[in-house]
Order: C-alpha cells, then sequence, then structure tokens
C-alpha cells in the first residue's frame, strides 16, 4: 500500500499546481518510477492513480511512467504534466441566441 501514499501526495501537487494556474483538469502526466525499496510496478501505479483521481482535477489524466535515471533516489518523480483551461461558453450560446 505504500504506492497509495505516493500516488496520493502526488493528486495533491497535481491539484495544487494545476489550480495555481486555473487549469480545468489535468489532462497528461508524465512519471518516473524509482528504485526505492518497494519497486513500484507501472501498471499499478496507473491503478491506483484512476481510483484515487476519481473526483479530482486528475480525474482521466493519462499516465507517462518512466524507468528511473542513474543517480535518482527518490521512488517517485513527476517529470512534467499538461492542464487543459476551461472551455469559455460560445457567444451564441452564452447570450441564448440560435445561430
Amino acid at each position: 500500500m505504500h504506492e497509495t501514499a505516493l500516488i496520493s501526495s502526488t493528486i495533491s501537487i497535481l491539484t495544487k499546481q494545476a489550480k495555481k494556474h486555473n487549469a480545468g483538469c489535468v489532462s497528461r502526466v508524465y512519471l518516473r518510477l524509482g528504485r526505492g525499496p518497494h519497486n513500484l510496478e507501472p501498471d499499478r501505479v496507473k491503478e491506483v492513480f484512476a481510483l484515487l483521481a476519481r473526483g479530482t482535477i486528475a480525474e482521466g489524466a493519462e499516465l507517462e511512467i518512466e524507468p528511473a535515471l542513474e543517480d535518482q533516489e527518490e521512488e517517485l518523480v513527476i517529470e512534467k504534466f499538461e492542464i487543459s483551461h476551461p472551455q469559455a461558453p460560445s457567444q451564441g450560446a452564452a447570450s441564448g441566441q440560435d445561430k
């Protein structure tokens, strides 16, 4: 269950950063798995991420998982993530006019 704590923390960081940038959602996350004592499995990380991300700004985000770098000490690193901004309603829809 160690991966649960790591992924929960990861989602918390993603949520804070996405909100900081006024994002509508996190669309993709690039993670790098380390060589820690728990040997995180990519499939398990994806499964736990999907479960824990439900109802958050990261729900439905695609995960790209890479192996550890030679000198990486951390078990899980967020390399980068992509966000999307909420779509503003079209002018016609906003005013209730037919097109």
